[in-house]
């Protein structure tokens, strides 16, 4: 994941657009912290529904 995509799951998360360096200061780092957990719980839900699809397409 690049710069770019992560900026744009903070601004799908949050609501806000980071796009400058100066913005990103301005955020607590444990709320950084919680949207990156979010972030890693939806891959782990992703890959979940993928593998259950692969299975129930056999």
């Amino acid at each position: 994941m690049n710069h770019k995509d992560w900026l744009k799951i903070v601004y799908i998360l949050n609501g806000k657009n980071f796009g400058g360096s100066k913005d990103w200061e301005s955020i607590p780092l444990d709320e950084i912290e919680d949207m990156l957990e979010v972030v890693e719980w939806a891959n782990k839900q992703e890959k979940k529904a993928i593998e259950e699809a692969r299975r129930n397409s056999r």
